[in-house]
């Protein structure tokens, strides 16, 4: 057999072995789901919600582009061997005011993110990815009648730190950035904020 036959054998055999190692690997994937209370990002708008029947102010408060509530569902993906976890989720994330009122103003968004971690240990991890908010509007319900406005928005980037309480549950402090932009005045709002998520692992 020649020099480069047998070498060819070997990278094969070598190849052969390490597909091999990976497919008797277990490998962990499941589904999630996080919640998490967000802050920052420019003013918006400041909305002013009023009682019709009566004309008192119910709220009054800033709509920001970085806050306030998010909500996502997706895969989680973890070999057992690996310290690299891997996550895709789909959320909806907005800030609101009129709570309790007929009447209110909502600025939406519904985030797609891809984020990758490293687990120094059974406790602790960080890493990032990439966001990109998608159906942004903000949204007038008035009397019955829904008005929204649509807003573009650019990918934006994920920086996280993250605490493993127990195996299913983990608790993440994380900073974005992102912008979004009202395509008919053109006027840009950043987005950048940071936020506090818990995620269930099942």
């Amino acid at each position: 057999m020649s020099v480069s036959a047998s070498r060819l054998c070997v990278g094969l055999l070598g190849l052969f072995v390490s597909v091999s190692s990976l497919a008797e690997a277990k490998s962990d994937f499941r589904f999630m789901m996080s919640l998490g209370y967000t802050g920052g990002g420019d003013k918006v708008l400041r909305a002013s919600i009023f009682d019709v029947s009566t004309g008192n102010l119910i709220d009054e408060t800033d709509i920001k582009a970085g806050e306030r509530y998010q909500l996502n569902m997706g895969a989680y993906w973890k070999m057992s061997a690996s310290p690299i976890s891997a996550q895709l989720t789909y959320g909806y994330h907005a800030d609101s005011a009129g709570k309790g009122a007929p009447d209110k103003i909502t600025f939406g968004r519904y985030p797609i993110e891809l984020l990758a971690h490293y687990h120094i240990n059974d406790t602790f991890f960080f890493g990032g990815g990439v966001r990109k908010a998608t159906r942004n509007n903000l949204t007038y319900y008035v009397k019955g009648v829904k008005t929204s406005f649509r807003h573009e928005s650019n990918t934006g980037g994920v920086v996280e730190l993250g605490w493993q309480a127990v195996p299913d549950l983990m608790f993440t402090l994380r900073a974005v950035s992102e912008r979004y932009k009202e395509p008919v005045s053109g006027k840009s709002y950043s987005g950048k904020h940071v936020g506090l998520f818990g995620t269930y692992v099942f």
